[in-house]
C-alpha cells in the first residue's frame, strides 16, 4: 500500500483509524458507526449518544432484577424496542439518513443494519448477546439462547425468524437468483459490518450523484480493507472529475500498477497520461 495514501486516509479520519485498527472483536461498533455520520454531521457528539445507548439499555431493562434470565431480558429488549417505535423506512429505502445511527435514534427510523445495530447496542448494555448476520440484502440479529437457535428481524420489528423465515427473506430480495448458502449465516464481525454499512451510504450517494459525499466514504472503507484496489480507482476517477488532478492521478496509477491488465486499463490508462500532462504544464 502506498503509504503517503494511507497517511492520508488516516489524517482525514484520525479517530476512525485509531478506533479500527485495533484487533477485530475490539471495535466499538457504535462509536465507529457514529464517526461515519460526523462525515455528514459535523457537530455530532458522539458521546453524547453512546450515552443515549445506555439511557434506552435502561428504559428496556426497567424493573428487572439482576438475576433474571436471558430470556426473560431478550423479551425485555423486543418489547422496549417495539414500544420505541423502531421500524424499517419502506417508503424511503434509500434515505441517506437511513446509514447514520444518530438519525436512527432520533427517528426510529432506518435500514435493517443500522436498526440492527440499535437492537445488538441496546441488548449488549442488557447482557443480551445478539450476533449480526450479513444475509445478502438484509441484515439480522442471531440469537442461541439456552437450547435454541433463531434470528431476529430489526425492519419488521424484531421479528423472530427460522432458518427457512431466512431463506424466504433472500428469495423476496433476489427471487430464485440466488441458491441458499448456509454460510450466509455466519457472524458478521465489525470490520465487515462497518464496510457494509459504508457500502450502503456510497451506493446511495453515487445513486444521487452526489460523488463527493462519497470520498469520506470511501476512504473509510479503504481504513477498513486497504487492499481493496477498485475503491482506489473509484476514488481517483472522482479526483480527477472534481479537478484535483494530482490526486487523482497519484490514485489511478497506484491502481495501474498493482491490479493485472484488464479492458479497463488501457481507457484508464489515457486519461492519467493526459491528466499528468495537464499538471506537467502549470510546472
Amino acid at each position: 500500500m502506498d503509504a503517503w495514501l494511507g497517511r492520508e486516509w488516516r489524517a482525514g479520519h484520525p479517530e476512525f483509524a485509531a478506533l479500527v485498527e485495533g484487533a477485530d472483536d475490539e471495535v466499538n461498533l457504535a462509536e465507529a458507526a457514529l464517526l461515519v455520520a460526523r462525515d455528514a454531521y459535523s457537530e455530532l457528539a458522539v458521546a453524547d449518544y453512546l450515552g443515549r445507548l445506555d439511557e434506552m439499555a435502561a428504559e428496556a431493562g426497567g424493573g428487572l432484577a439482576p438475576e433474571v434470565d436471558l430470556d426473560t431480558r431478550l423479551a425485555a429488549l423486543v418489547a422496549w424496542y417495539t414500544a420505541a417505535g423502531f421500524r424499517g423506512n419502506v417508503t424511503d429505502y434509500y434515505d441517506p439518513r437511513n446509514s447514520y445511527l444518530n438519525e436512527v435514534m432520533d427517528r426510529r427510523l432506518g435500514i435493517p443494519i443500522t436498526l440492527a445495530l440499535v437492537l445488538m447496542e441496546v441488548g449488549r448494555r442488557l447482557g443480551v448477546l445478539l450476533t449480526p448476520v450479513g444475509l445478502p440484502g438484509h441484515v439480522v440479529l442471531g440469537w442461541a439462547g439456552p437450547g435454541e437457535l433463531f434470528w431476529l428481524d430489526p425492519f419488521r420489528p424484531a421479528t423472530r425468524m427460522t432458518e427457512a423465515d431466512c431463506r424466504r427473506r433472500v428469495e423476496e430480495a433476489y427471487g430464485r437468483s440466488l441458491t441458499w448458502n448456509p454460510q450466509w449465516l455466519a457472524p458478521l464481525t465489525p470490520r465487515p459490518f462497518l464496510l457494509r454499512l459504508l457500502n450502503n451510504l456510497r451506493g446511495v450517494y453515487l445513486g444521487r450523484g452526489e460523488a463527493e459525499r462519497v470520498i469520506p466514504v470511501l476512504e473509510k472503507m479503504l481504513l477498513l480493507a486497504p487492499d481493496e484496489l477498485s475503491l482506489m480507482r473509484e476514488l481517483g476517477v472522482i479526483h480527477l472529475d472534481a479537478g484535483r488532478i494530482s490526486l487523482g492521478v497519484r490514485y489511478l496509477e497506484y491502481f495501474l500498477e498493482h491490479t493485472p491488465p484488464s479492458l479497463d486499463h488501457p481507457p484508464l490508462l489515457r486519461r492519467v497520461q493526459q491528466a499528468a500532462r495537464r499538471v506537467a504544464q502549470w510546472n
